[in-house]
């Protein structure tokens, strides 16, 4: 049984200088990729708006895990 059933998405957008301030494994990782997969987030990127287009649906649909999308 999920402990969370109601988190589903989580979108974060910030400004990643200002964050790292506060964050401990700041440094240990290029992008959010290698924590989301250890949080066992499903982990999706995109750096531009086709990118972004193409991850949208999945991104946005049902889901059995918790989704973060990178930007």
């Amino acid at each position: 049984k999920e402990k969370f059933p109601e988190l589903k998405l989580i979108c974060v957008v910030c400004d990643k200088e200002l964050v790292d301030n506060y964050i401990a494994a700041a440094n240990h990782y290029n992008n959010a990729k290698g924590w989301a997969e250890t949080c066992n987030f499903k982990y999706l990127s995109a750096k531009n708006m086709d990118e972004f287009k193409d991850v949208y649906h999945e991104f946005i649909s049902e889901s059995n895990q918790p989704i973060l999308l990178e930007t």
